[in-house]
Protein backbone atom coordinates (compact mmCIF):
# COMPACT_ATOMS: atom_id res chain seq x y z
CA UNK A 1 0.00 0.00 0.00
CA UNK A 2 -1.07 2.57 -0.75
CA UNK A 3 -3.09 0.76 -3.42
CA UNK A 4 -3.07 3.10 -6.41
CA UNK A 5 -5.83 3.00 -9.02
CA UNK A 6 -4.99 3.08 -12.70
CA UNK A 7 -7.06 6.20 -13.42
CA UNK A 8 -4.98 8.12 -10.84
CA UNK A 9 -1.54 6.69 -11.62
CA UNK A 10 -1.38 6.05 -15.37
CA UNK A 11 -1.80 9.75 -16.36
CA UNK A 12 1.18 10.59 -14.13
CA UNK A 13 3.47 8.21 -16.02
CA UNK A 14 3.33 10.20 -19.25
CA UNK A 15 3.50 13.58 -17.52
CA UNK A 16 6.80 15.44 -17.86
CA UNK A 17 8.70 15.52 -14.55
CA UNK A 18 10.42 18.72 -13.43
CA UNK A 19 12.56 19.36 -10.39
CA UNK A 20 10.53 21.05 -7.67
CA UNK A 21 12.14 22.02 -4.36
CA UNK A 22 8.78 22.25 -2.59
CA UNK A 23 7.90 18.74 -3.68
CA UNK A 24 11.34 17.41 -2.69
CA UNK A 25 10.85 19.03 0.72
CA UNK A 26 7.46 17.33 1.11
CA UNK A 27 8.88 13.98 0.01
CA UNK A 28 11.72 14.18 2.54
CA UNK A 29 9.22 15.01 5.31
CA UNK A 30 7.09 11.97 4.51
CA UNK A 31 10.09 9.67 4.17
CA UNK A 32 11.73 10.72 7.44
CA UNK A 33 8.42 10.52 9.30
CA UNK A 34 7.93 6.96 8.05
CA UNK A 35 11.53 6.04 8.84
CA UNK A 36 11.16 7.31 12.43
CA UNK A 37 7.87 5.43 12.89
CA UNK A 38 9.43 2.19 11.67
CA UNK A 39 12.87 2.26 13.29
CA UNK A 40 12.13 3.96 16.59
CA UNK A 41 8.57 2.93 17.47
CA UNK A 42 7.50 -0.14 15.48
CA UNK A 43 10.75 -2.09 15.90
CA UNK A 44 10.86 -1.26 19.62
CA UNK A 45 7.25 -2.33 20.12
CA UNK A 46 8.11 -5.66 18.50
CA UNK A 47 10.39 -6.38 21.49
CA UNK A 48 7.24 -6.42 23.65
CA UNK A 49 4.77 -8.01 21.25
CA UNK A 50 6.76 -10.82 19.59
CA UNK A 51 7.70 -12.74 22.79
CA UNK A 52 4.11 -12.54 24.05
CA UNK A 53 2.54 -13.98 20.89
CA UNK A 54 5.29 -16.59 20.61
CA UNK A 55 4.61 -18.02 24.10
CA UNK A 56 1.55 -16.38 25.72
CA UNK A 57 1.29 -18.89 28.59
CA UNK A 58 4.66 -17.69 29.87
CA UNK A 59 3.38 -14.15 30.60
CA UNK A 60 1.01 -12.78 33.23
CA UNK A 61 -2.13 -10.70 32.68
CA UNK A 62 -0.38 -7.32 32.84
CA UNK A 63 2.19 -8.48 30.30
CA UNK A 64 -0.66 -9.57 28.01
CA UNK A 65 -2.25 -6.12 28.10
CA UNK A 66 1.06 -4.31 27.59
CA UNK A 67 2.05 -6.69 24.78
CA UNK A 68 -1.25 -6.22 22.97
CA UNK A 69 -0.94 -2.43 23.32
CA UNK A 70 2.59 -2.70 21.95
CA UNK A 71 1.36 -4.69 18.95
CA UNK A 72 -1.35 -2.11 18.23
CA UNK A 73 1.32 0.60 18.16
CA UNK A 74 3.69 -1.63 16.19
CA UNK A 75 1.26 -2.55 13.42
CA UNK A 76 0.14 1.08 13.03
CA UNK A 77 3.63 2.62 12.98
CA UNK A 78 5.03 -0.20 10.85
CA UNK A 79 2.42 0.00 8.11
CA UNK A 80 1.75 3.74 8.20
CA UNK A 81 5.53 4.25 8.32
CA UNK A 82 5.94 2.09 5.24
CA UNK A 83 3.15 4.00 3.49
CA UNK A 84 4.73 7.35 4.42
CA UNK A 85 8.08 6.22 3.02
CA UNK A 86 6.41 5.07 -0.20
CA UNK A 87 4.48 8.34 -0.55
CA UNK A 88 7.64 10.37 0.21
CA UNK A 89 9.74 8.45 -2.31
CA UNK A 90 7.03 8.91 -4.93
CA UNK A 91 6.92 12.67 -4.33
CA UNK A 92 10.70 12.91 -4.79
CA UNK A 93 10.32 11.09 -8.12
CA UNK A 94 7.44 13.30 -9.27
CA UNK A 95 4.47 11.05 -8.46
CA UNK A 96 1.56 11.55 -6.09
CA UNK A 97 0.18 8.53 -4.23
CA UNK A 98 -3.02 8.51 -2.22
CA UNK A 99 -3.08 9.00 1.55
CA UNK A 100 -3.25 5.65 3.34
CA UNK A 101 -3.70 6.58 7.03
CA UNK A 102 -5.44 9.50 8.71
CA UNK A 103 -4.96 9.29 12.50
CA UNK A 104 -7.04 6.09 12.91
CA UNK A 105 -6.47 5.83 16.66
CA UNK A 106 -8.21 9.18 17.12
CA UNK A 107 -11.42 7.78 15.58
CA UNK A 108 -14.49 7.96 17.85
CA UNK A 109 -16.07 4.76 16.45
CA UNK A 110 -15.07 1.63 14.59
CA UNK A 111 -16.62 2.71 11.27
CA UNK A 112 -14.61 5.95 11.35
CA UNK A 113 -11.47 4.00 12.27
CA UNK A 114 -11.81 1.92 9.11
CA UNK A 115 -12.32 5.06 7.04
CA UNK A 116 -8.94 6.22 8.37
CA UNK A 117 -7.04 2.88 8.38
CA UNK A 118 -5.48 1.54 5.14
CA UNK A 119 -7.67 4.02 3.27
CA UNK A 120 -6.73 2.75 -0.16
CA UNK A 121 -7.88 -0.80 0.69
CA UNK A 122 -11.00 0.33 2.59
CA UNK A 123 -12.11 2.55 -0.30
CA UNK A 124 -11.36 -0.23 -2.83
CA UNK A 125 -13.55 -2.68 -0.89
CA UNK A 126 -16.27 -0.04 -0.62
CA UNK A 127 -16.28 0.71 -4.36
CA UNK A 128 -15.78 -2.82 -5.72
CA UNK A 129 -17.50 -5.03 -3.11
CA UNK A 130 -19.83 -3.13 -0.75
CA UNK A 131 -21.51 -0.82 -3.29
CA UNK A 132 -21.96 -3.46 -6.04
CA UNK A 133 -23.67 -5.69 -3.45
CA UNK A 134 -26.16 -2.87 -2.88
CA UNK A 135 -24.36 -0.83 -0.23
CA UNK A 136 -26.75 0.62 2.31
CA UNK A 137 -29.57 1.12 -0.20
CA UNK A 138 -31.04 -2.39 -0.07
CA UNK A 139 -32.54 -2.38 3.42
CA UNK A 140 -31.06 -2.74 6.88
CA UNK A 141 -30.49 -6.49 6.97
CA UNK A 142 -28.89 -6.53 3.52
CA UNK A 143 -26.69 -3.62 4.58
CA UNK A 144 -25.42 -5.71 7.51
CA UNK A 145 -24.88 -8.62 5.12
CA UNK A 146 -22.92 -6.42 2.72
CA UNK A 147 -20.76 -5.11 5.55
CA UNK A 148 -20.07 -8.63 6.76
CA UNK A 149 -19.10 -9.84 3.27
CA UNK A 150 -16.85 -6.81 2.67
CA UNK A 151 -14.97 -7.12 5.94
CA UNK A 152 -14.66 -10.89 5.64
CA UNK A 153 -12.96 -10.32 2.28
CA UNK A 154 -10.80 -7.70 3.98
CA UNK A 155 -9.67 -10.38 6.41
CA UNK A 156 -9.02 -12.84 3.58
CA UNK A 157 -6.94 -10.21 1.79
CA UNK A 158 -4.35 -10.66 4.56
CA UNK A 159 -4.14 -14.41 3.99
CA UNK A 160 -6.11 -17.66 3.76
CA UNK A 161 -5.99 -18.42 7.49
CA UNK A 162 -8.78 -18.64 10.04
CA UNK A 163 -7.44 -15.85 12.32
CA UNK A 164 -7.62 -13.39 9.41
CA UNK A 165 -11.11 -14.55 8.40
CA UNK A 166 -12.44 -14.29 11.95
CA UNK A 167 -10.77 -10.89 12.35
CA UNK A 168 -12.66 -9.68 9.27
CA UNK A 169 -15.97 -11.13 10.49
CA UNK A 170 -15.51 -9.41 13.88
CA UNK A 171 -14.86 -6.06 12.18
CA UNK A 172 -18.01 -6.46 10.08
CA UNK A 173 -20.05 -7.27 13.19
CA UNK A 174 -18.61 -4.30 15.06
CA UNK A 175 -19.45 -1.88 12.24
CA UNK A 176 -22.98 -3.30 12.09
CA UNK A 177 -23.40 -2.90 15.86
CA UNK A 178 -22.18 0.67 15.52
CA UNK A 179 -24.88 1.39 12.92
CA UNK A 180 -27.58 0.04 15.23
CA UNK A 181 -26.22 2.01 18.20
CA UNK A 182 -26.03 5.16 16.08
CA UNK A 183 -29.74 4.95 15.28
CA UNK A 184 -30.46 4.24 18.96
CA UNK A 185 -28.65 7.46 19.93
CA UNK A 186 -30.34 9.57 17.24
CA UNK A 187 -33.70 8.80 18.83
CA UNK A 188 -32.35 10.04 22.20
CA UNK A 189 -31.08 13.63 21.79
CA UNK A 190 -29.77 13.93 25.35
CA UNK A 191 -27.61 10.83 24.95
CA UNK A 192 -26.38 12.04 21.57
CA UNK A 193 -25.41 15.44 23.03
CA UNK A 194 -23.50 13.68 25.79
CA UNK A 195 -21.60 11.50 23.33
CA UNK A 196 -20.58 14.42 21.09
CA UNK A 197 -19.32 16.49 24.06
CA UNK A 198 -15.56 16.60 24.71
CA UNK A 199 -15.69 14.02 27.55
CA UNK A 200 -18.06 11.86 25.49
CA UNK A 201 -15.78 11.95 22.46
CA UNK A 202 -12.74 11.09 24.60
CA UNK A 203 -14.61 8.10 26.03
CA UNK A 204 -15.67 6.95 22.55
CA UNK A 205 -12.10 7.21 21.24
CA UNK A 206 -10.81 5.19 24.21
CA UNK A 207 -13.48 2.48 23.83
CA UNK A 208 -12.88 2.25 20.07
CA UNK A 209 -9.12 1.94 20.54
CA UNK A 210 -9.35 -0.75 23.24
CA UNK A 211 -11.91 -2.71 21.21
CA UNK A 212 -9.68 -2.61 18.13
CA UNK A 213 -6.70 -3.73 20.23
CA UNK A 214 -8.67 -6.76 21.41
CA UNK A 215 -9.50 -7.73 17.83
CA UNK A 216 -5.82 -7.48 16.94
CA UNK A 217 -5.18 -10.38 19.34
CA UNK A 218 -7.08 -12.64 16.93
CA UNK A 219 -5.34 -11.05 13.94
CA UNK A 220 -1.82 -11.57 15.32
CA UNK A 221 -2.22 -14.93 17.06
CA UNK A 222 -0.87 -17.94 15.11
CA UNK A 223 -4.11 -19.91 15.67
CA UNK A 224 -7.65 -19.13 16.76
CA UNK A 225 -7.30 -21.20 19.92
CA UNK A 226 -4.19 -19.24 20.90
CA UNK A 227 -5.98 -15.96 20.27
CA UNK A 228 -9.03 -16.85 22.37
CA UNK A 229 -6.76 -18.22 25.09
CA UNK A 230 -4.89 -14.89 25.19
CA UNK A 231 -8.16 -12.98 25.47
CA UNK A 232 -9.07 -15.21 28.40
CA UNK A 233 -5.73 -14.45 30.08
CA UNK A 234 -6.39 -10.72 29.65
CA UNK A 235 -9.72 -10.81 31.49
CA UNK A 236 -8.89 -13.36 34.18
CA UNK A 237 -5.94 -13.45 36.52
CA UNK A 238 -3.15 -15.40 34.88
CA UNK A 239 0.10 -16.20 36.64
CA UNK A 240 3.35 -15.99 34.77
CA UNK A 241 6.31 -13.76 34.16
CA UNK A 242 6.25 -10.12 33.21
CA UNK A 243 8.11 -8.46 30.39
CA UNK A 244 11.85 -8.28 30.93
CA UNK A 245 11.86 -4.78 29.40
CA UNK A 246 10.98 -1.66 31.37
CA UNK A 247 7.43 -0.48 30.78
CA UNK A 248 8.88 3.02 30.29
CA UNK A 249 10.05 1.80 26.89
CA UNK A 250 6.41 1.07 26.08
CA UNK A 251 4.61 4.06 27.54
CA UNK A 252 7.02 6.68 26.19
CA UNK A 253 6.39 5.76 22.51
CA UNK A 254 2.65 5.53 23.32
CA UNK A 255 2.80 9.08 24.69
CA UNK A 256 4.71 10.26 21.59
CA UNK A 257 2.02 8.80 19.30
CA UNK A 258 -0.76 10.36 21.40
CA UNK A 259 0.86 13.81 21.30
CA UNK A 260 1.53 13.43 17.57
CA UNK A 261 -2.14 12.63 16.99
CA UNK A 262 -3.15 15.75 18.93
CA UNK A 263 -0.70 17.94 17.01
CA UNK A 264 -1.78 16.53 13.65
CA UNK A 265 -5.49 16.94 14.44
CA UNK A 266 -5.07 20.64 15.20
CA UNK A 267 -2.46 21.20 12.48
CA UNK A 268 -1.04 24.30 14.13
CA UNK A 269 2.57 23.11 13.87
CA UNK A 270 2.74 23.00 10.08
CA UNK A 271 2.81 26.74 9.27
CA UNK A 272 5.46 27.69 11.91
CA UNK A 273 7.66 24.79 10.79
CA UNK A 274 7.40 25.63 7.09
CA UNK A 275 8.19 29.28 7.84
CA UNK A 276 11.57 28.32 9.32
CA UNK A 277 14.66 29.15 7.26
CA UNK A 278 15.81 26.29 5.03
CA UNK A 279 19.01 25.61 7.05
CA UNK A 280 16.94 25.10 10.22
CA UNK A 281 14.53 22.78 8.46
CA UNK A 282 17.48 20.86 7.06
CA UNK A 283 18.91 20.59 10.57
CA UNK A 284 15.53 19.24 11.80
CA UNK A 285 15.53 16.63 9.04
CA UNK A 286 19.11 15.58 9.83
CA UNK A 287 18.26 15.39 13.54
CA UNK A 288 15.23 13.19 12.83
CA UNK A 289 17.33 10.86 10.67
CA UNK A 290 20.06 10.66 13.32
CA UNK A 291 17.58 9.96 16.13
CA UNK A 292 15.94 7.23 14.04
CA UNK A 293 19.30 5.48 13.71
CA UNK A 294 20.33 6.04 17.34
CA UNK A 295 17.10 4.86 18.96
CA UNK A 296 16.50 1.89 16.69
CA UNK A 297 16.82 -1.23 18.89
CA UNK A 298 18.76 -3.01 16.16
CA UNK A 299 16.26 -5.86 15.87
CA UNK A 300 16.19 -5.75 12.04
CA UNK A 301 12.44 -6.44 11.95
CA UNK A 302 10.92 -6.76 8.46
CA UNK A 303 7.82 -4.74 7.56
CA UNK A 304 4.73 -6.57 8.86
CA UNK A 305 2.74 -6.14 5.66
CA UNK A 306 5.43 -7.75 3.53
CA UNK A 307 3.92 -11.11 4.58
CA UNK A 308 0.47 -10.33 3.12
Amino acid sequence: GPIVRARDFLPQIGRRKRWDWARQNLGVQFFLLGLFKKLVIADRMALFADPLFADPDHFNTLAHWSGVLAYALQVYCDFSGYSDMAIGSAHMLGYKLTKNFDLPYAAPNIAELWRRWHISLSSWLRDYVFLPLGGSRAGEWKTHRNLLVSFTLCGLWHGAAWPFVVFGVIQGLLVSVHRVFQRFCQARPRLERLLVSHPGRAARVAVTFVTFCLTLVIFRAPTLSTGFSMLGHMFTRHAGGGHVLSLTALWLPALIIYLAHLAAEHGGWRRPFMSLPSPLRGLAYATTFTLALLFNPGSDTAFIYFQF
